[in-house]
């Protein structure tokens, strides 16, 4: 249940970002036909309400953050987002993506003052941040202003989205309905094996490393172990849902008639082919449902359209396999 209510918040945080995003959009169409000043100070407030917690976290992220250094790194960004929503204004356009377009203008805009933050910390911890580097001129507090704040950013932001896709990936097939083995055919398969960093080649190779390992083993163990490693190395919040639970614990009289689901040895009823086919098939329905909370959360998404390409090794992290 706790697992749910957090799913929930999440979904309630996202359609909350949904409805500001919405509105910022109204207010920014309103005031280009317009020209009303209350239009204009809604879209610059509601958009620092949609913007300041990434803002913040930044900050605090680089070591940059005070009050002050909030506040000059918020207003640098309004002026961004005015200058081109006058720009809009004048040339009567109507960008139809707004509220996305500037966020990334006010991510621009927060990223050069931290590298000018960053730049005036330094010069307090050396003597020699504006004496050159060579005879080219540039100087030491130019290179370190240019050269790390914005990969440092770049980088940490596209981890924590890596961890934060991957963790709705695992909530989609611990909060499944479906038939217990299917979803552990899935962990076994494709999950695990990226955790232990030993991904199989491709399809065939990840569903018999997986049979290898759950060879003898019962699902009640299997349901144990697999909800214990999730929970140390993803999330404490993921655990195998209610209806899971309760599938186990009852008798599947198509596989014995006596015995509960949870007293059988996976790998005596259930071969390496069966184990491929679900994994595919529960990888496919995951997916679209992390995809989903991921649409929904129109900050997530935003991120995820600036980092991610067809080729991104996030690609991997979850089919259970280099070859597809």
């Amino acid at each position: 249940m706790e697992q749910k209510k957090h799913i929930n918040n999440l979904l309630d945080k996202a359609s909350s970002q949904k409805k500001k995003s919405e509105s910022i959009q109204r207010a920014y169409e309103n005031y280009i036909n317009s020209g009303s000043n209350a239009e204009m100070e809604l879209i610059i407030s509601e958009l620092d309400e949609y913007c300041v917690a990434w803002v913040r976290r930044q900050l605090w992220k680089t070591g940059c953050y005070s009050e002050e250094n909030e506040h000059t790194a918020m207003q640098e960004s309004r002026l961004a987002a005015w200058k081109v929503i006058e720009q809009d204004k004048k040339e009567k356009t109507v960008r139809q993506d707004f509220t996305y377009y500037v966020f990334g203008v006010y991510k621009h805009k927060v990223l050069d003052e931290i590298r000018k933050f960053s730049t005036a910390r330094k010069q307090y911890e050396t003597v020699s941040l504006d004496e050159p580097i060579d005879d080219s001129g540039h100087a030491y507090a130019e290179k370190i202003s240019s050269a790390t704040i914005e990969d440092e950013i770049d980088g940490e932001e596209k981890r924590k989205l890596y961890e934060e896709l991957f963790i709705l990936y695992c909530r989609a097939f611990t909060e499944a309905t479906a038939y217990p083995p299917r979803s552990l055919a899935l962990y076994y398969a494709r999950v695990l094996p990226h955790l232990l960093a030993v991904i199989p080649d491709n399809k065939a190779s990840s569903a018999k490393w997986a049979f290898d390992y759950m060879t003898d083993r019962t699902l009640f163990y299997l349901k144990n172990d697999s909800e214990r490693y999730l929970q140390t190395n993803v999330s404490k919040q993921l655990t195998w849902c209610v209806s899971f639970l309760n599938q186990i614990e009852s008798v599947d009289e198509s596989i014995d008639n006596s015995k509960r689901l949870g007293d059988v040895i996976y790998t005596q009823h259930f071969n390496k082919g069966k184990i491929e086919d679900w994994a595919e098939y529960m990888h496919k329905v995951c997916t679209k449902v992390a995809m989903k909370l991921v649409i929904e959360n129109s900050e997530l998404l935003e991120t995820a359209k600036s980092y991610l390409e067809e080729n991104d090794v996030l690609y991997k992290l979850v089919k259970g396999g280099h070859s597809r």
